[in-house]
């Protein structure tokens, strides 16, 4: 049996799986087949160059919390007579998230690379100038998006684990 590890779900007394277990004997628990999809995805990335995640989170707070940012981002846009295209938020805890918030900067990342890269030392977060200047990433954090874009696979079966007729509820 698969399920999200609530106690509701999992607990020893009076949970699904107990009740579940009184009328199947040697049933086996498991976990959510779809967070240990995204388990493998979150431990696999800690052995990439480079923390995507939190530099995806590091650009998109870089611009969100700032119109004045944002504004001129848009005029940068303009500038080099590119269309704007909207930064995704990632949130770490919605795996399904992270594969729109990679393929968004692989379409614009030279844009704002250069965009970051232009600013003053001061304005630019440590992180993102780590990200896009270090000996480390330079080549690499362009690669690394490359590379992610994989996950459709994994977000691919993740669809198919959540379709109605896997579950027990519809």
């Amino acid at each position: 049996l698969g399920s999200d590890n609530t106690n509701v779900n999992v607990g020893n007394h009076h949970s699904v799986f107990a009740l579940f277990e009184k009328l199947l004997p040697g049933l086996i628990k498991g976990t959510c087949y779809c967070r240990v999809l995204h388990n493998s995805v979150k431990h696999g990335n800690k052995h990439l160059l480079f923390d995507i995640e939190a530099a995806l989170l590091k650009i998109y707070s870089h611009f969100c919390r700032s119109s004045v940012r944002s504004q001129e981002l848009t005029n940068y846009f303009d500038f080099i007579e590119e269309e704007q295209k909207v930064i995704l938020k990632h949130i770490r805890l919605r795996w399904l998230s992270l594969l729109r918030s990679i393929e968004r900067p692989i379409s614009i990342h030279p844009i704002v690379k250069n965009y970051f890269l232009n600013l003053t030392n001061d304005d630019c977060p440590e992180l993102l100038l780590e990200f896009f200047t270090s000996d480390r990433s330079n080549e690499f954090s362009e690669c690394t998006l490359y590379f992610l874009t994989k996950l459709t696979e994994v977000q691919n079966a993740n669809l198919l684990l959540q379709r109605d007729y896997t579950t027990g509820v519809s």
